[in-house]
C-alpha cells in the first residue's frame, strides 16, 4: 500500500510543483501595476483578470453608480482599484506569497464562471498589459494548482494512513527485537556466571604466583619513586623563587591593568623595565621576565577568543586579559574595529546592547541594560563624550537602603553587577579629557607592526 502511494504521488507532484513554482516576481513589476491602475477604460481582459484576482484574494465588487441608469451596481473593476488589490504597494508580494490551499471549491466555481468568457484569453492579456499578462499567469497557475491539489490530495492522505499503519508495525517489530535481544543477553549471562565459577579454582591456584609477581613489581616501583626526590626537590625550589617575585609581579599586575593599556605595545615594554627596575630597587624581587599573559591567561580562554575574531597579535590578547580582569568601565582605541568586532562576538546577543551617542533611545537604552544587566557597546565615539555618558563612565556606585545604586543622568539607579559598558572609538588618536581616563580602563586596539605579522 506504502509503495503504491508513493508511486502515485511521484507521478503527480512533478504537475503540483510546476503549477507551485510558474509565477514569480520578476512576472510582475510595480509600474505596470500602476500604469494598469490609471487605465480609465481598461479592455474587458484586463476587467476579466482583476475580477478573478479580486475573488481569488477575497475582495468583494465595489458599489458604482451607473452613468447610463444612475443606480448603484457591484464593480469588481472599482474594487480592484481600491488598496487591497492595484492600491496595494505589496500586490506582487502578496500574488507570489498567496496560499493556494485555502481556495475553496466555491470560490473557483466563480473563477471558471468568469474564465468561460470568450474574451479570455492569454494572447488578449498580453496585448492588453505587461501587468495583466503576469496577473493571467498567476490566475491560471492557481487554477492547476487547485484543481492539481484536489486530485492528490485524497492519495496523500492515504500515503499518510499507510505511513502510520507501516510506523507501527515496524514498532511492533522493534518491540518483539528487544524483546528477543533481552533474552539472549539474560542467556549469555548465565553462561558467563556459570564460566566464572569455574573459573574461582583457576583464579585460587594461581593467587599465590599473583602475589609474588605483586611484591616484585612493588620493589620497583618504590626504586623509581626514590628517583622523583630530586624532581620535587627542583619543584620546591622553583616555587620558592616564585614566591619571592609574586609581590613584584602583583604590583607590576596591577600598573599594567590600570595605567598603560592605552599605549603601543613597545611602549608598555618600556614603562614594565623602567617599573621593575623601580621596584628592584626599593627591595621588591620581579621575574626576570614579566608576561601578563603567562600570570592571568590561559590557553582555552585565548584560543575562544581568537574564534571569535581576536588578532593573534599579544596587544589584543593583553587587552582582552584586561577587560576580563578589570573592575572599571572601558574605553577603546579601535581604529580598525578590531576590538568591537570581537566584543560582538564575545559576548551573547541575547544580553547584548549596541548603541551609539546620537542615539534617539540612547538613555532608555542604557537605563534598560543598568537594570537588566545587560553588556552595552557605545559605538562611533569621537573624541567629545557627553556629559551623561561621563557620568555613567565614572561608575559610581554606591548603597542605598541594602541596595546598590549607580548614577547616571544626574539620576541613581539600582544597579546589577551584570552590567558591563564598552565606549569604543574608530578615532586614532583622540584627545580625551583626563577626567575620563582617570576612571576608565584605556585600552588601544590599533593595527600595528606586530599585529600585521602574527
Amino acid at each position: 500500500m506504502k509503495e503504491q502511494c508513493e508511486e502515485t504521488l511521484n507521478k503527480i507532484m512533478p504537475s503540483l510543483n510546476e503549477a507551485e513554482n510558474s509565477v514569480t516576481k520578476s512576472d510582475f513589476n510595480k509600474h505596470d501595476i500602476a500604469e494598469l491602475r490609471s487605465m480609465k477604460k481598461p479592455p474587458k481582459i484586463v476587467k476579466l483578470v482583476l475580477q478573478t484576482v479580486c475573488m481569488l484574494l477575497g475582495v468583494p465588487p465595489a458599489e458604482k453608480k451607473s452613468k447610463k441608469t444612475g443606480k448603484l451596481k457591484l464593480s469588481y473593476w472599482k474594487a480592484a482599484q481600491g488598496p487591497e488589490v492595484l492600491g496595494n504597494p505589496r500586490l506582487p508580494e502578496v500574488l507570489v506569497e498567496f496560499d493556494r490551499n485555502k481556495v475553496t471549491p466555491e470560490v473557483m466555481m466563480e473563477v471558471e464562471d468568469v474564465l468561460t468568457d470568450g474574451q479570455w484569453s492569454y494572447e488578449r492579456a498580453h496585448t492588453a498589459s505587461q501587468a495583466a499578462t503576469g496577473i493571467f499567469k498567476w490566475v491560471k497557475a492557481t487554477k492547476d494548482y487547485f484543481y492539481i491539489f484536489k486530485e492528490i490530495e485524497p492519495r496523500r492522505d492515504a500515503f499518510m494512513l499507510s505511513q502510520k499503519q507501516y510506523e507501527e508495525k515496524k514498532g511492533q517489530l522493534q518491540e518483539k527485537t528487544e524483546k528477543i535481544v533481552h533474552l539472549d543477553s539474560a542467556l549469555q549471562g548465565l553462561k558467563e556466571h556459570q564460566r566464572s565459577k569455574d573459573e574461582i579454582i583457576e583464579d585460587l591456584r594461581a593467587e599465590i604466583q599473583d602475589c609474588s609477581i605483586r611484591k616484585k613489581r612493588a620493589d620497583i616501583l618504590l626504586k623509581g619513586l626514590s628517583a622523583e626526590k630530586q624532581k620535587w626537590i627542583v619543584c620546591t625550589r622553583m616555587l620558592a623563587s616564585k614566591y619571592t617575585t609574586v609581590t613584584g609581579d602583583v604590583l607590576l599586575s596591577a600598573g599594567y591593568i590600570t595605567l598603560i593599556g592605552g599605549f603601543s605595545q613597545r611602549f608598555r615594554n618600556r614603562l614594565l623595565q623602567r617599573w621593575t627596575k623601580t621596584l628592584m630597587d626599593e627591595g621588591f624581587q620581579c621575574s626576570k621576565e614579566f608576561i601578563f599573559t603567562e600570570l592571568f591567561g590561559d590557553s582555552y580562554s585565548i584560543r575562544k577568543w581568537h574564534l571569535n575574531e581576536l588578532p593573534h597579535d599579544n596587544v589584543s590578547v593583553n587587552n582582552a586579559l584586561v577587560i576580563e580582569k578589570t573592575k572599571r568601565f572601558s574605553l577603546l582605541i579601535d581604529p580598525q574595529t578590531q576590538g568591537i568586532t570581537w566584543l560582538k562576538k564575545q559576548f551573547d546577543a541575547g544580553t547584548l546592547t549596541v548603541t551609539k551617542q546620537s542615539d534617539n533611545q540612547f538613555k532608555k537604552l542604557i537605563e534598560t541594560a543598568i537594570d537588566m544587566g545587560r553588556t552595552v557597546i557605545v559605538e562611533h565615539v569621537e573624541e567629545h563624550i557627553g556629559s551623561n555618558l561621563q557620568s555613567l563612565m565614572k561608575k559610581q556606585v554606591s548603597k542605598y537602603g541594602g541596595q546598590r545604586m549607580i548614577s547616571f543622568c544626574r539620576k541613581s539607579y539600582k544597579y546589577d553587577p551584570n552590567f558591563k559598558l564598552f565606549v569604543v572609538s574608530s578615532h586614532p588618536r583622540p584627545h580625551f579629557d583626563v577626567n575620563i581616563t582617570n576612571h576608565v580602563t584605556l585600552l588601544n586596539f590599533s593595527v600595528n607592526v606586530e599585529s600585521l605579522q602574527a
